[in-house]
């Protein structure tokens, strides 16, 4: 499917597992940008499997959850089962949206290619 199917079908969900396929491969130093951009883009939470660093150069730590923050997938599932009981809320990997533009130190050139910006 093409970029747009992939984003109105995510527009539907709180969460979006983005495993990227070095990550596959065994190379945890590699994601794709535009799987977790997209998933941003269409309200989602990326839960992501890919680079060690992956944190640190989205728009803010607290948009994603990373799974190797987590001991194991059993606790990933608890902490997301967690979410819908309504202990946590999905809203607060969302308040980065009220804080701060993730284009903030983005060059004029990032920003024109990154919907967030426009």
């Amino acid at each position: 499917p093409g970029a747009d199917a992939v984003l109105e079908l995510l527009q539907g969900y709180d969460f979006a597992l983005v495993v990227d396929a070095y990550d596959v491969a065994g190379d945890r130093d590699a994601v794709d940008p535009d799987h977790v951009w997209t998933a941003l883009e269409a309200g989602a939470v990326p839960v992501i499997r890919g680079a060690r660093n992956v944190l640190e150069w989205l728009p803010d730590r607290d948009s994603a959850l990373d799974t190797g923050s987590f001991d194991s997938p059993a606790h990933l599932a608890a902490h997301l089962q967690v979410m819908y009981k309504g202990t946590r809320s999905v809203q607060q990997y969302h308040t980065w949206r009220l804080r701060r533009s993730p284009c903030q130190g983005s060059s004029a050139a990032a920003a024109q290619e990154e919907p967030f910006c426009r």
